[in-house]
């Protein structure tokens, strides 16, 4: 069943493409990313009405799950993912993010920002508790996945995973990922939560640019389980986002 999926996604791609995207080459950008954003829409409530509301936890790579346990029985997760910008995206993505379990750091140039963005997921986690969307964690569990890192440069050497939100702005996006690929690990992925930009705009220039794509939420992503990931030139880093994705819930 799940080897027939492959060429069932393939077939649908190809339809997609044929029907749909080739229209859409000539038109404007503006008309691409709406019709991008409808086809999102669709197959997300085709999705919902097909397999269900709830998030659907899937399995995930084995290097990208489990704990190291630390000296006292205390338990820390393998990813460690670091939230570029902490607006409105920034920390509903924090929210997805550490109730997967992830341990989340939430960098803000204003350290108010990034204060703001803990404060609404102390605020949030009990309605989702009500709803039944946190799994087996407790709201208090979850906020315990994340934290406030006030240093860019701390946060840069200790991630394996960058999620930035930026405002849409062409060069302020070449800015950051200048600085998060000379400074960050070099296996990281770095991916962008921009819905107007093309990741080659801003990624051409790039030392690193293999491992950078574009992961766009559905906001918010921790009540809409899909994101749309555009890779800027290499397919494994998409695979390797997507994986990351899955494991927040997000399809």
């Amino acid at each position: 069943m799940t080897l027939s999926g492959v060429p069932a996604a393939a077939a649908l791609g190809a339809l997609i493409e044929i029907g749909v995207m080739r229209r859409l080459y000539a038109r404007d950008h503006l008309d691409q990313v709406l019709a991008t954003f409808a086809l999102i829409l669709i197959f997300s409530e085709g999705a919902r009405m097909i397999f269900g509301a709830q998030p659907l936890w899937l399995d995930i790579p084995k290097s990208l799950s489990g704990h190291v346990s630390l000296p006292g029985g205390a338990a820390y997760p393998v990813y460690r993912l670091a939230i570029i910008g902490a607006g409105f995206i920034g920390r509903a993505w924090a929210v997805a993010f550490a109730r997967a379990g992830m341990n989340v750091a939430i960098w803000s140039r204003r350290e108010a920002t990034a204060q703001k963005a803990i404060a609404f997921l102390a605020q949030v986690l009990p309605g989702l508790e009500e709803e039944g969307l946190l799994g087996d964690l407790s709201p208090q569990e979850i906020l315990s996945n994340a934290r406030i890192e006030t240093r860019l440069g701390a946060a840069l050497e200790w991630a394996d995973y960058f999620q930035e939100n930026a405002p849409e702005d062409l060069q302020s996006k070449k800015d950051v990922f200048s600085l998060l690929d000379s400074l960050a690990d070099k296996n990281a992925i770095i991916a962008s939560s921009t819905s107007a930009l093309l990741p080659s705009a801003f990624t051409a220039h790039l030392a690193g640019r293999d491992r950078c794509l574009v992961v766009h939420p559905i906001n918010p992503p921790y009540l809409v389980p899909a994101a749309e990931l555009v890779p800027a030139r290499n397919p494994p880093a998409a695979a390797t986002a997507s994986a990351i994705n899955a494991r927040s819930g997000s399809r």
